[in-house]
């Protein structure tokens, strides 16, 4: 439907609405040539693994939407009002243009998946065009999974704009120990982090040592 657009959070958003939401057909991105976006080398050196790996990315996407089923929603808004008591400097967000170039804190509410994603935006790219990455970045192939297919958490940037529901902003130049605190903070049956959140001074190293997982059975 070329031409035709959404408004979501102030932001003018193409339909069609199917790839606006996260489902199993547009988990896996490929490129216009039909071929595997890549990170890592590990997998891009050898074709005989995509097969399989692709298996266990889509097994890992049915098995958390139906841990996602599975949860309560009153307990997912208790959870939830609760982080905003303790943080009350967050505050809701109803168009993203509010926030371009504000560094701080945000908080994704995926209402009907239950899940919470903490994040922070620093320098010189602001809360706007922080969460705007997350809603058009492709997840590499080999960056679907963080761990085994029933225990990894699915990455947010697989999720599309019309998945978060609720947005929460807290604007400040210190933003490392916020995120982790409000990371901390969200029971992890609703939470979306991959990793420990605030500022990871060992990189890459330090987030694969502090990845979090969940059972996904």
């Amino acid at each position: 439907m070329s031409g035709t657009t959404r408004t979501h959070f102030g932001i003018r958003c193409r339909l069609p609405l199917r790839d606006l939401r996260l489902s199993k057909r547009n988990l896996i991105y490929r490129t216009g040539r039909g071929t595997y976006l890549f990170k890592d080398k590990w997998l891009r050196a050898d074709r005989r693994l995509w097969p399989e790996h692709r298996r266990r990315c889509l097994l890992n996407y049915d098995l958390s939407m139906a841990y996602f089923r599975r949860l309560s929603h009153e307990e997912f808004e208790a959870a939830l009002q609760e982080v905003l008591a303790s943080y009350p400097q967050l505050r809701p967000v109803a168009d993203l243009r509010d926030v371009a170039d504000v560094p701080g804190v945000y908080l994704m509410v995926l209402d009907r998946h239950c899940q919470i994603y903490v994040g922070k935006a620093c320098g010189k790219h602001g809360i706007k065009h922080r969460i705007l990455r997350h809603w058009r970045n492709a997840v590499p192939f080999d960056r679907l999974l963080s761990g085994e297919p029933e225990e990894s958490i699915l990455p947010i940037d697989a999720f599309r704009a019309l998945d978060t529901t609720r947005i929460y902003a807290a604007p400040t130049e210190e933003a490392g120990m916020l995120e982790r605190a409000v990371a901390d903070a969200v029971p992890a049956a609703f939470s979306l982090n991959r990793t420990r959140a605030g500022d990871l001074e060992g990189g890459l190293s330090e987030a694969i040592a502090c990845r979090r997982t969940r059972s996904l059975l």
